[in-house]
């Protein structure tokens, strides 16, 4: 069940992460470097000092298992329903957490994992089901902590006004206001690690 908007053609996913950017306080992020992997409603290019975008195929396709920039390139990653479609995952876990900086934070969602206990990968991109290489289960979040140990995670659960569909997000920080801040959202939180704090 898929109620995409009839004017701007956005997807219950695409309102309810655009919910939880609206409350990351926009103003902040006006210093920000953005790397945005595929397109995304969820956020605009305008609200960063400096943004890229990365399209599969395209002009600028960036591989996100070996982003081809030097490590803390970027204070804003964000990588929504992405790392599904890519062979090693784990890698461009890794690669994501490299080229974050100490300032802001990774922003990550894939499809739906709150729906299965356990992620199912079956190693090849299946047609039939968009194209994935695996379906993310609530195990995500422990694979998160294996990947990327030294960042802080929190889910975010928000809600689509239109649908009422859930949706979780994932931010990962090194910065130390960044977490408190992401902690204080208006929304269904879970902290699955805080690490030491660089800033």
């Amino acid at each position: 069940r898929l109620q995409s908007c009839v004017r701007c053609r956005s997807l219950p996913r695409h309102r309810s992460t655009r919910k939880i950017w609206l409350h990351l306080r926009r103003k902040d992020f006006k210093r920000a470097r953005c790397l945005q992997f595929s397109r995304d409603p969820s956020v605009r290019r305008t609200w960063f000092q400096n943004f890229e975008l990365s399209i599969f195929n395209g002009a600028n396709s960036i591989d996100v298992q070996d982003i081809a920039r030097p490590d803390a390139s970027y204070d804003i990653v964000i990588c929504n329903h992405v790392i599904e479609h890519v062979p090693d995952h784990r890698r461009a876990l890794r690669e994501l957490g490299r080229i974050l900086s100490a300032h802001c934070f990774l922003f990550l969602s894939v499809p739906d994992p709150a729906r299965r206990a356990r992620t199912e990968d079956w190693g090849r991109p299946d047609p039939s089901r968009h194209h994935h290489f695996r379906e993310f289960g609530a195990d995500l979040a422990e694979l998160l902590k294996q990947e990327l140990p030294d960042l802080s995670i929190v889910e975010v659960r928000a809600i689509d006004d239109t649908t009422g569909d859930p949706d979780l997000a994932y931010i990962l920080t090194r910065n130390r206001t960044w977490f408190r801040r992401v902690r204080s959202l208006p929304f269904t939180l879970r902290v699955h690690a805080e690490r030491p704090f660089a800033a």
